[in-house]
């Protein structure tokens, strides 16, 4: 599973990407993670508000730091 967490601010993606490992552990999954904090590349993204994660190419949340359960149940769709 790729996993990408985008932001223009480091430590939000650092927070981000915690819980994301945490959740994947949590639920036996492998993921490979990019974090992208480039104001620039994040920018050509388009995206509305940061910090977004993006599974597999698909927009998952994007303006909020998601909770490790959220995470684990948006995981748990990617089977």
């Amino acid at each position: 599973m790729n996993i990408k967490i985008i932001d223009e601010n480091n430590t939000n993606a650092k927070t981000l990407e915690n819980r994301v490992i945490k959740a994947a552990l949590g639920i036996n999954r492998d993921v490979n993670t990019l974090l992208i904090c480039d104001r620039e590349e994040a920018r050509k993204l388009k995206l509305k508000s940061y910090p977004a994660l993006i599974i597999n190419d698909n927009l998952e949340s994007e303006g909020r730091i998601v909770s490790t359960r959220e995470i684990m149940k948006i995981l748990k769709r990617y089977e």
